[in-house]
């Protein structure tokens, strides 16, 4: 329940999508950390919003083939990739499970009516928003089906039709405010790049796409923002062929009105993710196509159904031409696919595709770094700062504090911690609400024994990003050094409240409540079922977290537990070489059978 209550009241991965928290949630309920079964579940429900899909339109347009075409595309497309294979875009699988889920309930609704029917779509859209925010637009694309192919304004005023979804409205502009805010919050820091450009790099991205739907090749999960400057000839292109098309499907509207449907959804479904609005560091992505490249497809079938009337053999060679089509868009996934097999060789395909990717730099550095493979890492990350060496837009410092940031990391592996000092302090001079910056920096001056220091950048770090559990570890890890035990145990029962199963932060709490030498601190009981939970969580394999529940025990005046634990935890440290932890234990349990409990001198 507290889990529940968690995902509807706190960001996720910067954006709020609790049914979508939810679902990871329940993954690792069902599968724990096993990551072939998280991907089943992302190819479960790709697999179940194409077949509702393909439901949908056979209900809404009764044409059965073309219907199942437009699924077969949506479900094999190369674009969609990403959203499948990455098992963090969940949102998008499971936004599109009820989008399309809505989309059937509402043509249920529009043949049948009934109030029961309304109530049914407007949950299941309510269930499509807490999965991704995206589907804002949802009740447009209902008013463009009402056009066609139910054309309902032959029997319904425009105004009717409107009125109807009203509801659906007030949703989507609630869900639009509330992941306005929290991506605003989470990326404060970013600066966005100039409205003229954010708003060239939208008309662009929309041709981009639709060059990508009919070629997909060289894609990225990374297309990143180089220079500010879109060629004037590339521009004027753009804007005339979306300007050529939408006067063209305007003009065909009365006889081929599924073009108008088709290049509405595609136009509106973009529109909250074109980037006239900048959130991150991309020109455009592969994975905001998820959804809205449907309405195109539906264009190309319906149109390719009516142009090939007077063929001959015309079934046979649609059949062949849609097979060759699925076939050809199948293979071609399989092969983006295995780009994403792991994190080294997907940043390396985007490094090899953009050399000078901020992000792919970055993140590949971090793999590398994970690796163990710690010079390599410092090349990527150097590499970032080279790339815009001399440049000062804006836009550009979070990228280089990120390297900043990741170079006091590696460092700090490596042993030089005075240049992680220097690194450190370069981040949070770039981006001072940068709050890793002021963590990285915070841990360094730890590692020198400025405790001071550090506990004023935990702080700091904390303020920025008040629900990260391991800041506010961190931060109470720091106030126990300085011998501030209240405030220490303060932040570790707030991390608890984030993070219910952190081991790191059961063990530290309840050593305090163990040992503390303030009377008004120490809390056996309570320091037995915290120094317990993390026994538990850790099977019984961390000589550190036993002696914790020796200590606690201790506290408590059951010094035969005491003993007991506390000798199986030094004989746990002794036989894997930790000779320190395992003389201090037996020390500590030379004390408890004496009777004391253990008192932190620090």
């Amino acid at each position: 329940l507290r889990g529940i209550g968690w995902a509807f009241t706190h960001p996720h991965a910067r954006n709020w999508h609790p049914l979508t928290t939810l679902s990871h949630m329940s993954d690792v309920q069902l599968f724990g950390m096993n990551a072939g079964a998280h991907h089943l579940m992302n190819v479960a429900l790709h697999a179940a919003a194409a077949i509702l899909l393909f439901l949908a339109l056979r209900l809404i347009t009764g044409a059965m083939w073309r219907s199942a075409f437009v699924a077969f595309v949506f479900a094999v497309h190369p674009l969609r990739v990403e959203s499948v294979a990455w098992v963090s875009e969940r949102k998008d699988v499971l936004s599109a499970f009820f989008f399309a889920l809505t989309l059937l309930l509402y043509a249920l609704y529009v043949r049948r009516g009934g109030s029961a029917r309304y109530t049914l779509v407007v949950l299941s859209f309510l269930l499509g928003l807490l999965s991704k925010a995206m589907l804002v637009t949802t009740p447009v694309i209902m008013l463009l089906l009402d056009w066609w192919p139910l054309g309902r304004q032959r029997t319904e005023t425009v105004a009717k039709l409107v009125l109807e979804k009203i509801p659906l409205f007030v949703m989507a502009a609630s869900a639009g405010v509330i992941t306005y805010l929290v991506q605003k919050g989470s990326n404060g820091s970013v600066t966005a790049p100039p409205l003229d450009w954010r708003a060239a790099n939208a008309l662009n991205s929309y041709v981009v796409y639709l060059k990508q739907l009919v070629w997909p090749a060289n894609l990225s999960p990374v297309y990143p923002v180089e220079g500010f400057g879109i060629g004037a000839v590339q521009l004027i292109g753009a804007v005339c062929l979306l300007a050529a098309l939408s006067v063209i499907v305007w003009m065909m509207r009365q006889n081929r009105p599924y073009l108008l449907l088709g290049w509405g959804w595609y136009l509106v479904m973009l529109l909250p993710v074109i980037g006239f609005i900048q959130i991150g560091l991309q020109r455009h992505a592969d994975r905001y196509t998820y959804l809205p490249e449907i309405g195109i497809v539906v264009s190309i079938a319906w149109l390719v159904a009516e142009a090939s009337r007077p063929w001959r053999n015309r079934n046979s060679l649609l059949l062949a031409c849609s097979l060759f089509c699925i076939i050809a868009l199948g293979l071609c996934a399989r092969a983006q696919a295995l780009y994403w097999h792991d994190s080294e060789t997907l940043w390396s395909r985007a490094l090899a595709l953009a050399p000078t990717s901020d992000v792919a730099n970055n993140n590949l550095g971090m793999v590398l770094l994970k690796q163990g493979r710690v010079d390599d890492a410092i090349i990527r990350f150097q590499r970032v700062l080279q790339i815009h060496d001399g440049e000062h837009e804006p836009f550009y410092a979070l990228s280089a504090a990120f390297a900043h940031s990741n170079l006091a990391v590696a460092y700090s592996e490596k042993g030089e911690t005075e240049l992680a000092l220097q690194e450190a302090e370069q981040t949070v001079r770039l981006q001072s609400e940068y709050p890793d910056g002021h963590f990285n920096l915070a841990t360094v001056q730890m590692q020198l024994g400025r405790t001071r220091d550090a506990t004023v950048q935990y702080r700091r770090a904390v303020e920025l990003r008040p629900d990260d559990a391991e800041f506010r570890t961190s931060l109470g890890n720091s106030l126990l050094r300085e011998g501030h035990d209240r405030e220490a145990v303060m932040q570790y029962r707030v991390a608890l409240e984030i993070a219910p199963e952190s081991m790191s932060t059961l063990n530290n709490l309840a050593w305090i409540l163990s040992t503390s030498p303030d009377n008004q601190v120490r809390d056996g009981k309570a320091a037995v079922t915290y120094a317990s939970h993390a026994v538990r969580l850790s099977e019984e394999r961390d000589a550190s977290f036993l002696r914790t529940l020796a200590a606690a025990y201790a506290e408590t005046g059951e010094f035969a537990k005491a003993i007991t634990i506390g000798d199986r935890a030094a004989r746990l440290a002794a036989g894997v070489r930790e000779g320190s932890l395992a003389n201090a234990i037996a020390k500590e349990v030379n004390l408890y059978k004496a009777d004391l409990p253990l008192r932190d001198s620090r």
